[in-house]
């Protein structure tokens, strides 16, 4: 083929490409006449550019299925195959690495900056070798001209342009892994707020190009792209316009240059009129409402620019509110985005800037500028129709009318500011709840997931405080308030569940809560709600009032939740959430008896709540819970017994808790707090058998059990119950070991429980028990060093042990269990040092 008649051939599908149908077929007829080859060869190149969908018309970094995009998203460009001649070239200090994409007139490439002084990803962009007409090379470099006016946060950057051996002009960008908005936002549902968020930071981007003099003229999703940071990024100004006389080229005056997104592009724009920034407002008005609702304004196919024409001019846009369902979308929202898609390019925001700031005013809660087409819109139309006659009219009516005007626009605007605080108090009173409920419940089984569920609580507990603060006489939203702190305290310390350890920031929540249920219970005396949410809170504070040592403060907590539940179930006895909460509360009495050394009474209560939680579990409603609950009476039975000596039962009792905590852990391998249940049964049965004579089975489940916990450990660190339970199975088999004569493993396991019980009692200070804790494995690694005949070290150890006990007993913190432990090591310190030096 001949110079001469390539040429032909590029001019043709240049100017063609500019056209749409059916223009574009009677232009391409025309230019090729009678020669059929001419025909055929430029309609071959014209469907190789629309199999290739407007590749310049695209992101410098395409749309890519999940798996490439999650490498992107790291990082790791997605290698696209076949072979490239221009791979491995360089381009001045860039080395071309991959093709990213390719196009009927251009090409993008992954390239690497190599010149000894830093490397770095970019972009390359550059005209396709035989497309290089004179009209797509203006183009290019129009492209690159106006990328060089403008250096703003969200609009990709232009770094470096030039020119290759061939002659073919290229320039430089920088390389955005990310995601297309739209692809974005399917992804991350975000709430209204951050959507808005990234509007306005799109809208400031577009407003800078137009303080620029630049129209982008193709504002869509697919050109703007998320980083892996959420910055959004404003790409592809391959068609836009320079609005600046002396640069504007001929085919921008004159209107010949059409290329389009028709679901996207302003009536104007699809008519072939100049494009302004009235164009693009209109485009970014179809933004919003596709980040408001989702979807596009009209809700119909636009393939055409004729198509998308003959919508626009004969079809409203839907409402955003009725497509989105979303009720604080309606009003303000609503007319924001009708105005901004208006037909007319008068009505429209005059400004990007002007659109952007009536957004920020709705989310500042200010009135908005955005009017619908009412009654007084229509009737300012009819009076500049017929001024002269309207003028007496006018003259005799104003001051009636001006007056009455005035009050309706005041009455309108407190309405609106009445409807918006109310939307938003709802919505964040629904926010709040949700993330208290939905997703701390979705979150309690999943491992690693303790500082996620109180950093969700701490914005729930945010939220509806400053609720609170305008509307403190709503009861349901005070009972919502006292849940947040109940369940923040939950987190922060709660006895017997995983939580951060910090006792005292958790006694600081609970009190919280319990001034608000207090308040709520005696303002409402005849509801039985209130009264359990009242005793709930009270055994709450009870827990956490014997962890921080106050023993006869916690029985006296524990004791009033319980006479408000006798009191409730009286008047409700089948109330299976009233039952639950008494079997509960039973369990905890006994828990607070055994901190007074009353034996007696612990294993009556501990009997008791036994039994109703064998009933609760054996009925139609039973819940995993319930399940749970029975495997832990169990559990403290088997423990009363070891304490009473009655080995036979306490085997019974740890064996049946671990077949439920085994049943239950067997359906649900993957939740944590099934696995941690079932740990702690496996480490009680081996308490039980090693306490009854039975060492070899007991250490066999010690091992098992702290293979559980070291993983859920693991996964999350942050899990104080976890780690105290890990402490007491490590020292515990340690003591088996010892009595087997294995020092050396029972030493290093009675050390790493003393780091790890250090390690707990220093990061919460408030918890009593925990240092107790400390000082008891310091005695018990007194027992092992003595037993490895390491007399010197175990002085030492037990020397620790007394110190702390004695300190304790000074400020009256020791319990039953305590003094008796602090009783063992004075008498082991003075065998292991008779002469007291």
């Amino acid at each position: 083929m001949s110079g001469a008649r390539w040429d032909r051939i590029k001019e043709i599908v240049s100017a063609s490409l500019d056209l749409q149908e059916p223009e574009r077929s009677a232009y391409v007829s025309e230019q090729c006449g009678e020669d059929s080859d001419l025909h055929g060869e430029v309609q071959s190149l014209i469907a190789s550019y629309e199999e290739a969908e407007g590749f310049l018309d695209k992101p410098v970094i395409p749309e890519l299925p999940d798996r490439a995009m999650t490498l992107l998203e790291q990082g790791v460009a997605p290698h696209v195959a076949g072979g490239d001649a221009r791979l491995g070239q360089r381009l001045g200090p860039y080395r071309i690495v991959e093709l990213l994409g390719s196009g009927g007139m251009g090409v993008v490439y992954r390239a690497v900056r190599e010149d000894g002084d830093f490397s770095m990803n970019v972009a390359i962009k550059l005209v396709k070798r035989g497309m290089d007409s004179d009209l797509i090379l203006r183009r290019f470099r129009r492209e690159r001209q106006i990328l060089a006016r403008l250096n703003h946060p969200n609009i990709a950057r232009l770094l470096d342009g030039g020119v290759t051996h061939e002659g073919l002009p290229f320039f430089v960008m920088e390389f955005i892994a990310g995601t297309p908005l739209d692809d974005y936002l399917r992804r991350n549902k975000l709430p209204l707020d951050q959507r808005l968020d990234m509007f306005l930071a799109v809208a400031a981007a577009v407003g800078y190009a137009h303080q620029n003099l630049v129209v982008h003229s193709d504002l869509k999703a697919s050109n703007i792209m998320i980083s892996k940071e959420g910055v959004p990024k404003l790409l592809d100004f391959g068609i836009a316009r320079l609005v600046d006389p002396e640069t504007e080229d001929q085919t921008q005056r004159t209107g010949a240059f059409r290329a389009v997104t028709p679901a996207y592009a302003s009536p104007e724009h699809l008519r072939g009129d100049p494009v302004t920034v009235a164009s693009d407002v209109y485009s970014l008005g179809v933004l919003f409402y596709e980040m408001l609702t989702g979807e596009r304004p009209f809700g119909v196919e636009m393939r055409t620019p004729q198509q998308a024409l003959a919508v626009i001019e004969s079809m409203e846009p839907r409402r955003a509110s009725a497509v989105s369902g979303d009720g604080s979308v309606a009003g303000d929202l609503d007319n924001i985005a009708r105005k901004a898609l208006d037909r007319e390019p008068s009505r429209r925001y005059a400004t990007v800037e002007q659109f952007a700031d009536d957004v920020r005013r709705y989310v500042e809660g200010l009135p908005v500028l955005a009017r619908p087409s009412t009654v007084t819109y229509r009737l300012s139309k009819f009076i500049r129709r017929h001024r002269f006659q309207a003028a007496a009219v006018a003259l005799l009516l104003l001051s009636l009318v001006a007056g009455a005007a005035t009050t309706a626009w005041q009455a309108r605007q407190a309405q609106l500011q009445r409807e918006r605080a109310e939307r938003r108090y709802n919505d964040l009173r629904r926010l709040a709840t949700s993330l208290m409920y939905e997703m701390d419940e979705a979150l309690v089984g999943v491992p690693g997931a303790i500082h996620v569920r109180a950093k969700l609580m701490e914005r729930s507990l945010a939220y509806l405080d400053s609720l609170n603060r305008d509307s403190a006489t709503d009861d349901t939203l005070r009972a919502e308030l006292a849940a947040a702190y109940e369940k923040m305290g939950d987190l922060q310390g709660q006895q017997g569940e995983s939580n951060l350890g910090n006792t005292a920031a958790a006694l600081e929540s609970y009190r919280k809560a319990l001034s608000i249920r207090e308040e709520l219970a005696t303002r409402n005396p005849r509801d039985p709600k209130r009264k359990q949410d009242y005793a709930d809170i009270t055994q709450r504070i009870a827990g956490v009032f014997k962890v921080a040592g106050q023993y006869r403060e916690g029985l006296d907590m524990d004791q009033k939740a319980l006479r408000i539940r006798e009191q409730l179930l009286e008047a409700d006895p089948a109330n299976l959430d009233l039952l639950r909460s008494y079997a509960r509360n039973l369990t905890t009495m006994g828990g607070s008896y055994s901190h007074l050394g009353d034996w007696t009474a612990v294993l009556d209560y501990r009997r008791r709540a036994l039994d109703y939680h064998q009933r609760l579990a054996g009925l139609p409603g039973a819940t995993k819970q319930d399940r749970h609950g029975l495997a832990l009476a169990n559990i403290r039975m088997s423990s009363i017994h070891v304490k009473l000596r009655g080995y036979e039962a306490a085997l019974t009792y740890a064996r049946q808790a671990l077949s439920i905590e085994s049943d239950i852990e067997h359906s649900n391998p993957n939740n944590r707090v099934d696995r941690l249940a079932l740990a702690y049964a496996q480490s009680s049965l081996a308490y039980a058998l090693v306490e009854s004579g039975s060492a070899n089975e007991g250490i066999a489940w010690y091992r098992t059990s702290m293979r559980i916990f070291d993983e859920i450990i693991a996964a999350d660190p942050a899990d104080e119950r976890a780690e105290s339970l890990r402490a007491t199975a490590h020292a515990r088999l340690g003591l088996a070991l010892i009595a087997k004569g294995e020092a050396d493993e029972a030493l290093a396991l009675m050390r790493k429980a003393l780091q790890e019980r250090i390690a707990i009692s220093g990061a919460n200070p408030a918890n009593i028990g925990a240092r107790a804790e400390v000082a008891e494995v310091y005695g018990w690694l007194g027992d092992v060093l003595s037993a490895a005949g390491k007399r010197s070290d175990a002085r030492a150890a037990y020397v620790e042990a007394l110190r702390i006990f004695e300190q304790m007993d000074r400020n009256g913190q020791l319990n039953a269990t305590h003094r008796e432990a602090y009783d063992r090591v004075k008498k082991s310190g003075a065998v292991a040092n008779p002469s007291g030096s």
